[in-house]
This record gives C-alpha cells, sequence and structure tokens, in this order.
C-alpha cells in the first residue's frame, strides 16, 4: 500500500513541478522603451553653466555672452545651488544673454529651464537666431517655474539661445530671473540596462503623451520616428547558413491610421533589409525576415484588416524561431495568435538573416511613417512562446513589471507571484 501512494504521490509532483522546471528558460530582453518623460540623455548636455555656479565674469558664468541689455548675478533669489541669473533691458532695447552651440540638423532636443519674473512685468524668452526655432515664452510668474520646449535644429545652424528681458521703449523695469538652463539631446531610454538609447527624430509634433502605463509618444505621420543604432543585438543571423537565431518583438500602440503602421523595422528599400513588422495600404500586418543579398524573404501575415483597431491601444507581438520557413514566424494580436497566411518571397532561397549596418526604427521603414501613439516597445533574443505574450497582454505592461527577473531566468511561479 506505501508503495501504491508513493506511486501516486510521484506522479502528482511530476505533474505539479516539472512543467514549472521546464518553463525556467533564459529571456534575454534586447532593449525596451518605456517611452517614459525621461527623454533628454545625461551624457549630451549642450548648455554650459547652465546653472550659474561658476565661473562668473561681470555677472555671466563661463559659456554665456551678453550682447545687450544687463545682467547681474543673483545671489539672493534662486531656485536651485547658490545663484541665479538675472536680466533686465535697457530702455528701447532688449536684453539678452546667449551661448551658440552647433546643433546635429534634424535632431530634436529639449530645451528647460526655471524662470519667474524679477521685477515689472516680468519678460520672454526665444531662440534669438532669425527664424526662431521656439519661443517667445512668456515669464511673469511670481515664484519660479519650469518650462520645458522641444525643437528640431535646422540644417546648417547653430543655435543662438536668447533669454531675453521685456522691449518696453520706455523704461528698464522689467526684469527676469532664471536658473537651471539644460538643452539636451532627446534620447529615448533603454531601460533593458543594455544601452541601446534611441533617438527623437524630426519633429516636435512628437508630443509626449499619457500611454498604455506611463506615457507615449504620439507621432503624426509625416516625419517623426526614433532611431536606435545599429548593433549585433538586432540582427537574427550573420548571414551564414545555420546562423538564425530566434528573435521577438513587442509593442503596445495606438493607431490613429492602421495604414502603414510600423512598429518596429530595420529595413531600407533596395538594400540594408534585415526584417520588418509593418502593416500596408490594406491595413493588414506583416512579420518578415529578409536575406538581402539572396533578394528574399519569409514572413507571415494576418490578413484581416486593423482598421477596427484604430484609435485602441492594441498589443502586438512577432515572433521568429531562428529558421528558413515562414513557419517559424508568428504574429499576436491582443494576446491571440492571428498569422494565417504567408509573407514571402523566393522563399527557397532564403539562408539567413544578414547582420547589416541599418538602425533600428520604431515608427518608420523606409520614407513610411506610423500616425499614432507608440508605448512599451521590446526586443528579445528569444522566440517569445503563448505563455510569454499572454503574461505581457494580460498585464498590460509590455516588460513593464519583468525587472531582473524576467530578464535573466524566470518560471510560472516568479511570474505569477510578481506584484502585478
Amino acid at each position: 500500500m506505501r508503495k501504491h501512494w508513493a506511486f501516486w504521490l510521484l506522479t502528482i509532483c511530476c505533474v505539479l513541478f516539472v512543467p514549472c522546471i521546464a518553463r525556467t528558460q533564459p529571456t534575454t530582453l534586447i532593449a525596451h522603451y518605456k517611452m517614459n518623460e525621461n527623454t533628454a540623455s545625461d551624457n549630451d548636455e549642450v548648455i554650459t553653466n547652465g546653472d550659474f555656479e561658476s565661473g562668473f565674469t561681470g555677472g555671466l558664468g563661463d559659456g554665456w555672452t551678453l550682447p545687450r541689455g544687463n545682467a547681474s548675478d543673483e545671489t539672493v533669489d534662486f531656485h536651485g545651488g547658490a545663484h541665479a541669473q538675472e536680466l533686465t533691458n535697457p530702455a528701447g532695447d532688449t536684453g539678452i544673454i546667449t551661448q551658440q552651440k552647433a546643433l546635429v540638423s534634424g535632431r530634436t532636443y529639449r530645451l528647460s529651464f526655471w524662470a519667474k519674473k524679477s521685477k515689472g512685468t516680468g519678460g520672454f524668452v526665444e531662440d534669438s537666431f532669425p527664424g526662431l526655432y521656439f519661443g517667445p515664452i512668456t515669464i511673469d510668474e511670481a515664484t519660479f517655474t519650469e518650462h520645458v520646449i522641444f525643437f528640431v535644429a535646422a540644417t546648417g545652424l547653430d543655435i543662438l539661445v536668447g533669454f531675453c528681458a521685456n522691449t518696453d521703449a520706455s523704461d528698464d523695469t522689467n526684469g527676469i530671473l532664471f536658473d537651471d538652463v539644460s538643452i539636451k539631446l532627446c534620447a529615448v531610454e533603454d531601460s533593458s540596462g543594455n544601452d541601446h538609447d534611441g533617438l527623437l527624430q524630426e519633429d516636435t509634433d512628437a508630443a509626449h503623451v499619457t500611454g498604455k502605463n506611463n506615457g507615449a509618444f504620439d507621432f503624426d505621420g509625416s516625419g517623426d520616428y526614433i532611431e536606435i543604432a545599429d548593433h549585433d543585438d538586432f540582427s537574427p543571423g550573420d548571414g551564414t547558413a545555420g546562423s538564425g537565431t530566434p528573435f521577438s518583438i513587442s509593442s503596445w500602440v495606438n493607431m490613429d491610421t492602421a495604414a502603414y503602421f510600423i512598429p518596429a523595422s530595420k529595413w531600407q528599400a533596395g538594400s540594408n533589409q534585415e526584417w520588418l513588422l509593418f502593416t500596408g495600404t490594406q491595413k493588414t500586418i506583416h512579420f518578415r525576415m529578409y536575406d538581402d543579398s539572396a533578394s528574399a524573404y519569409i514572413g507571415r501575415a494576418y490578413s484581416t484588416s486593423l482598421a477596427s483597431y484604430e484609435g485602441k491601444w492594441t498589443h502586438f507581438v512577432a515572433t521568429y524561431d531562428g529558421g528558413t520557413l515562414s513557419s517559424g514566424i508568428k504574429i499576436y494580436l491582443n494576446g491571440n495568435r492571428v498569422d494565417d497566411a504567408p509573407s514571402e518571397s523566393s522563399p527557397g532561397s532564403f539562408v539567413a538573416v544578414e547582420n547589416l549596418d541599418q538602425a533600428v526604427w520604431i515608427g518608420r521603414y523606409s520614407e513610411k511613417h506610423s500616425n499614432g501613439l507608440f508605448d512599451n516597445v521590446a526586443f528579445f533574443s528569444r522566440e517569445l512562446d503563448q505563455f510569454d505574450v499572454d503574461f505581457l497582454y494580460n498585464t498590460g505592461g509590455g516588460t513593464e513589471r519583468w525587472g531582473e527577473k524576467f530578464g535573466t531566468m524566470r518560471t510560472i511561479r516568479t511570474i505569477r507571484t510578481e506584484n502585478l
């Protein structure tokens, strides 16, 4: 009898616990973009001495010049540290202090500063270069208030940052006080710890808005996208037979239009083609892997229009098993596998994805751009399965709550007991 019960006990334990052990596997998160509003890189400060804490000469910090007006170091009333910068205008003129800096044309920058009026009606802040990048921004608050402006650097021009007092010709009784001035290149942070930060491109209308979780970027379909520098991590193969490696993409999107919506791509027209997750004019979604030199690709598609998903938060997962057949590619929509047709060309010639130098784009492939919102975009060097997809979709968080547990080793028990 004891042997009988021992047999059944062993059987029950195997049924309950062996699947959990089998589910323990490496995940390898390549990159994760939460799209929170921490979009300015700490390593790309453009303005120097923006806190006005050192190097004052005639009231100005190092790097600043005074074309006209009156400027002084204010040590009584300041936002942070021990100094702030006051600027007043001479009668009939405009007071300006500047830093002239060369920026990268076409890139988006973030200007932030704290300011208040120091006397009279205050003043305004603007870029004083002809053909303004931004401004004027009225400064009439009685207490220090933070101001944030996104702008795009123009081709071949330096930016001349001007902080100007009121242009009142009658007197010089108006002035502003400002502190903690910063201009940074807009970087979209990779929270995986792998340093694959992206750069927000092209358009100041790529506004930061409320997302599926914390924040999202709203692209208008006419130039907005995120660029991530080429890296071996994003190439699921090296072009040689048998070199294919698993690869997956997860993305929350809210499509204004489902035509030419691109959750992610590493693809250019004519060359540099590795992989592409996109919709076309029919609003159907495709996920393809390309063998560039063989002019061949494998892939799968969902042949139903996504028009009914426009204006709604929608979750996509696309997976690749590292093989040479279209059947090794899957597409999931809101937790359900939906691919129902091949999306391929010369599949018999496909050997492997090649490791090329095309950047990764979120919201763009070739000259096509997405119109809608992006949140929680993640890339993996593993073929996610239905269990993974269910978890991603049902938590509503991309990889928001995976943390280090999901980035290294995971079990059903670990996932189910996390604080969701």
